[in-house]
């Protein structure tokens, strides 16, 4: 299937240090063992003590290679916030790249949508933005 797909590149994603921030908030905040929740949880431990032992093991599986993640996201029909008007159901891939080489895990991300998805935004914004009828405002205009 045709769509639409806009790419941030590796470049970008070295040069704000996007990669390396992800795995910090992941590690540092998710996985924090400051929250008594954490502590029973065994993933969170698994992360900390064997991260890099578990990075090398993913890197030796793939071969050093980038490895795509996708995760569909839904947002359901309806009207939102900041918005005058109603939107329809929006289907988007987010496509993120991991490379398990050093701690910078995040090396690219893309997001794809549908062409079909930008056919029917574009026809629903059309409808929200028509004027009211002049004919219901005004009966002299009914003429």
């Amino acid at each position: 299937p045709k769509g639409t797909v806009l790419t941030w590149s590796t470049e970008v994603f070295s040069n704000v240090g996007a990669g390396q921030k992800l795995r910090d908030y992941l590690v540092t905040e998710m996985c924090s063992l400051t929250r008594p929740r954490n502590w029973l949880h065994p993933g969170c431990l698994l992360v900390r003590l064997f991260e890099r032992h578990f990075r090398a093991f993913l890197n030796n599986v793939f071969d050093g290679q980038d490895v795509p993640v996708v995760i569909p996201i839904t947002l359901p029909a309806g009207m939102y916030n900041g918005l005058q008007g109603w939107l329809p159901e929006i289907r988007v891939m987010l496509i993120l790249w991991f490379s398990f080489r050093d701690q910078s895990c995040v090396t690219s991300m893309r997001v794809a949508l549908v062409d079909g998805m930008i056919d029917q935004l574009a026809k629903v914004a059309r409808t929200e933005c028509l004027p009211e009828d002049l004919r219901e405002v005004d009966p002299r205009m009914g003429d």
